[in-house]
């Protein structure tokens, strides 16, 4: 079953691209500041520095991903925050590149979408240190302030104790 869904997925979405790990450049680039296909060496590096993980699934052709990294991880005080934070990396979700994930096996991108159920672009999926999804985020960030808001909604624990929506009406945002 699962053979057959990563096929269905591959032909709806096309096998196209690569694992897209950006390095540090001006514009929404320089918010990812991970640059390597080895989540494992990633996590390592996260709990040295004591950050979480971000990782944003994203495809070619995805125009809501396009908005999101053209508007919301263009602006400063994003990246900034995030920086301090996370550590973020972006990750096709089309490629069969291999990349390392965070028990050390070898898989590919869009298996670790499947196994992190992600359905759609963009996706922003934030790890903990020890490698353990604690949110998920899917679809459109309406502006900068919504973005700023999720990443402290991760960093401070509200996941622990609300649902992203929740926190938010609670903090009085969107």
């Amino acid at each position: 079953m699962r053979r057959l869904l990563l096929v269905l997925f591959v032909l709806l979405c096309g096998v196209e691209g690569a694992v897209f790990v950006a390095p540090v450049r001006a514009g929404s680039d320089a918010f990812f500041n991970a640059t390597t296909d080895n989540l494992q060496r990633l996590l390592v590096q996260a709990q040295q520095e004591h950050k979480g993980i971000l990782v944003l699934f994203e495809m070619a052709g995805c125009g809501e991903c396009r908005k999101v990294k053209e508007t919301i991880l263009r602006d400063p005080a994003v990246q900034n925050y995030y920086r301090q934070h996370f550590l973020s990396i972006s990750l096709n979700l089309s490629s069969f590149a291999p990349l390392t994930d965070f028990k050390g096996d070898a898989i590919t991108p869009t298996v670790l979408a499947m196994n992190h159920r992600v359905q759609a672009s963009p996706t922003f999926v934030f790890f903990d240190a020890s490698g353990q999804p604690v949110t998920r985020f899917t679809g459109p960030i309406q502006d900068p302030a919504e973005f700023l808001q999720l990443g402290r909604y991760v960093a401070e624990g509200g996941y622990e104790t609300a649902p992203f929506r929740a926190y938010q009406r609670q903090a009085g945002g969107q």
